[in-house]
């Protein structure tokens, strides 16, 4: 049974040829500036979904993502060892903080019932951090990742490993402003 879920990420060279996907000391939590077509292609992919991130990649969320407006269009589940903490900066806000989850199992359930959560049918969005990816990855049914053009040595927040990709098979493959390429995984049925 399909989730209609979809992790999503973007991701660079870093340093040694590994990919990285962010920078700790850059306010907005990005080794990169956004091109126009990029935040277009997020925006299409995440409308209408529950987003799915950790504590630290909410933190570095730009503040137009945790607006009255897009959270009613894209509500956030926030991963966090204390979920009253998303609760108290967000009052009013379509955000709900949860335990951390610990098994693909809790999230493989999470993917079903975060979207009646919020009456959203489009399903679940999963933005990050590494290891939230990480652990959703064996129960999504696609991955989307956009590959920046550019090194970024300085970055360092890695991006999911190689075994993220385990039981995947690359579908679609665009480019994007600036040449970077996005590339579409979809689940393999056997």
């Amino acid at each position: 049974m399909t989730t209609d879920s979809i992790a999503i990420w973007a991701e660079a060279p870093g340093r040694a040829g590994e990919f990285v996907m962010g920078d700790t000391a850059r306010p907005s939590g990005l080794p990169w500036h956004h091109a126009p077509d990029d935040l277009r292609h997020f925006r299409e992919l995440t409308r209408d979904r529950v987003l799915v991130m950790g504590r630290k990649t909410y933190e570095a969320l730009p503040a137009i993502l945790k607006s009255r407006e897009s959270t009613r269009e894209r509500p956030l589940v926030v991963l966090t060892s204390d979920p009253h903490s998303v609760h108290d900066k967000t009052s009013g806000l379509q955000i709900q903080g949860i335990p951390w989850v610990a098994t693909p199992g809790i999230a493989s359930d999470l993917l079903f019932e975060a979207p009646r959560w919020f009456d959203k049918p489009a399903g679940v969005a999963v933005i990050g951090g590494r290891s939230v990816i990480e652990l959703f990855g064996p129960v999504v049914d696609r991955l989307v990742v956009s590959r920046v053009r550019g090194r970024y040595p300085q970055a360092d927040v890695p991006a999911p490993s190689a075994g993220a990709f385990d039981g995947f098979r690359s579908v679609s493959t665009s480019v994007l402003d600036f040449g970077t390429i996005v590339t579409t995984f979809e689940r393999n049925t056997k």
